[in-house]
């Protein structure tokens, strides 16, 4: 065709000033198939192919496949390079061009390229593309399966091993990369300085081998990841952050983690992406059903081992006890590290270098040495939930936060007050509560509850005298600070009591959790308590559990209504918490209860005769103390 004169002729008058570029273009992709090809040629006499190749390239999927047959063949003239021709193709061409239409002209173009091994002349070509682009190359490279372009294939191969998916990291969890340091600069004790070094070149290794940071929390686990993330950042490192929520989220239905996390291993293993993990316990029972036992942990451990992925997690010793006892594959995977809790001499000192650190504008450290001290017993009576240095340096750190609210400096020194505000933020607990200095207006706390309510002088006077007690600081240390058996029927007030407790005490009603126990009244209910070790959706229905939610609060009024109702083994599940004031779930993490007030309710006893009295009041005959005792002590054991 391309020798016919009447297709000549042609060609030259294309060729003509009444002609522009942007017409060829448009001829060569139109639906005449003569004129697209005359368009192409004309293009090629010009000399303008080759500056229009890319928008012709991107155009394919609309070509005649005539036509397509001799723009092949022209480029493939033009070029000085048959082989760098057809890789220009498949990089740059239409996404919806079908290349296994075209295999006979590419093969033939791909054969007179020179053999010589090496990938030289295509680094230009490859350079800067993104995975899409390069996925695509590689799968219309391995149709064509050219011996000649087979560095070019392993080329491909190799950048993509490299590249980073920052979007789809995202989605997942947080990323962040380059060497800009965080704008939190961590303060971290000699110890965890020295660990963050020995932890880095253990990641940094070939093959890496992951870390997991076992202690309790507040020791310092989570300042230590930021040290080691700050400094693998500096060295080109990508950090991602994602925990068992983040991974799980939007996950509905079976088969849909699987292949979140399948993907996600693709697109970190091989790469120097640090992946942290704050609830490595999450990881060991997310994903698993009633049809599978196979947990997000047990799918990733074997690249762990290989040192495929790159893991820094975190775990508390419970936790880690009895991982090793389920899933003992974890003690070979991980470097495990103990991080143990400061002293208050090594509390103090790390305190004051952040206090200095973080000090007034004019240099001044942020906290007085007596104000610090002060810091230092708030943070050891009331946030023990968290271990030393945590407890402290929370406490200190959202009162700075707090007084540089909007951007402004600090100005003026952390005072006591400062302190005792961020402290009831925290807690719930009112500052007339929490400073030791002022004082306590019982009979205005027992007109409070009277009015609230009617005809329970000896249940007021119980719940008074316990705050007077946490006043003054002399409740037992190593357990809750109150547990109550309220007995009496239905209406007289039990409820409306706690709801009054919790929101005197902690701010507000709503920091009382009901728990209807007549929903315990067998073993497995237990679950309920402690949340699933295993099911479809583990942490979902965690979330839900008491251990969960004292987790998340653990200043609370906590209200068993209907005790009598649960399950003896329930009984003895919360006997462990009145005495020792901590409850471990399935996974092993622990909830701390010394910080709540637990109330029993019961209608042991509660039969009302006609006529009686408002409430659960003594006058009532049928509440005789002794009585009512005697009634308990037939229902409990």
């Amino acid at each position: 065709m391309l020798a016919n004169e009447d297709f000549s002729r042609g060609v030259e008058f294309l060729q003509g000033d009444e002609f522009e570029t942007r017409d060829l273009l448009e001829y060569v992709t139109g639906e005449n198939v003569i004129v697209g090809s005359m368009a192409a040629v004309a293009l090629a006499e010009s000399g303008e192919l080759e500056a229009a190749s890319r928008q012709l390239l991107v155009t394919l999927s609309r070509m005649h496949e005539r036509v397509r047959l001799i723009l092949f063949h022209l480029l493939g003239r033009e070029a000085d390079h048959a082989g760098r021709c057809v890789v220009e193709i498949v990089v740059h061409g239409d996404p919806e061009w079908d290349v296994a239409e075209d295999l006979a002209p590419l093969r033939d173009l791909a054969r007179n390229a020179p053999d010589d091994g090496t990938t030289a002349a295509y680094s230009d070509l490859l350079r800067d593309l993104p995975d899409g682009q390069l996925e695509m190359a590689q799968a219309r490279l391995q149709l064509i399966r050219e011996p000649a372009l087979a560095p070019v294939y392993r080329e491909i191969l190799e950048r993509r091993s490299k590249l980073i998916d920052v979007d789809f990291l995202a989605s997942i969890g947080r990323v962040r990369s380059g060497a800009t340091p965080d704008p939190a600069t961590v303060v971290a004790s000699p110890a965890l300085v020295d660990a963050a070094g020995e932890i880095q070149n253990l990641l940094d290794d070939d093959p890496a081998r992951s870390v997991l940071l076992v202690g309790e929390s507040g020791v310092g686990k989570s300042a230590l990841v930021k040290l080691v993330a700050t400094r693998l950042r500096t060295q080109g490192w990508t950090i991602l952050e994602a925990g068992t929520q983040q991974l799980m989220a939007g996950q509905m239905y079976i088969g849909q983690l699987e292949q979140r996390v399948t993907e996600l291993v693709n697109r970190l293993r091989g790469r120097r992406i640090l992946w942290i993990v704050s609830d490595l316990h999450g990881l060991a029972s997310a994903g698993t059903h009633q049809y599978s036992t196979l947990s997000v942990l047990d799918m990733i451990l074997p690249l762990i081992e290989r040192g495929e992925l790159a893991l820094l997690a975190e775990i508390q010793p419970r936790a880690w006890a009895r991982l090793q006892t389920t899933n003992p594959r974890c003690v070979t995977a991980f470097a495990a590290r103990r991080i143990r809790p400061l002293g208050e001499e090594g509390t103090l000192a790390l305190a004051r270098e952040w206090s200095e650190r973080f000090g007034l504008i004019d240099g001044t450290p942020a906290l007085a040495a007596g104000t610090l001290n002060e810091a230092w017993q708030l943070a050891q009576q009331y946030l023990g939930d968290r271990a030393s240095p945590g407890n402290l340096m929370h406490l200190i750190e959202r009162t700075r936060d707090r007084l540089t609210a909007g951007g402004t400096d600090m100005r003026s020194l952390i005072m006591g007050s400062d302190l005792l505000a961020t402290l009831s933020q925290l807690t719930g607990l009112p500052t007339n509560i929490l400073d030791a200095r002022a004082g306590l207006d019982v009979e205005a706390l027992r007109d409070l509850f009277h009015r609230r309510v009617m005809g329970q002088p000896e249940a007021v006077d119980c719940l008074v005298e316990r705050v007077a007690m946490i006043k003054a600081g002399l409740t037992d240390a190593t357990r809750p600070y109150g547990v109550f058996l309220f007995a009496g029927p239905t209406g007289t007030g039990k409820t409306e009591i706690a709801k009054t407790l919790a929101e005197f005490l902690f701010g507000s009603p709503e920091r009382m959790i009901r728990l209807d126990m007549s929903e315990y009244q067998t073993p497995n209910a237990l679950e309920m308590l402690l949340g699933g070790e295993r099911g479809e959706r583990p942490e979902i229905a965690g979330d839900a559990s008491l251990v969960s939610r004292i987790r998340a609060q653990p200043f609370s009024v906590v209200l068993l209504d209907e005790f009598e109702k649960a399950d003896a083994h329930i009984w003895d599940i919360f006997l462990q918490v009145f005495d020792d004031g901590r409850l471990t779930d399935r996974r092993g993490v622990t909830a701390d209860f010394r910080h709540a007030i637990i109330i029993l309710t019961s209608n042991v006893g509660g039969a009302v005769p006609n006529g009686p009295g408002l409430g659960f009041s003594p006058e009532t005959p049928v509440f005789e103390t002794r009585g009512v005792h005697r009634a308990l002590e037939q229902s409990f054991r």
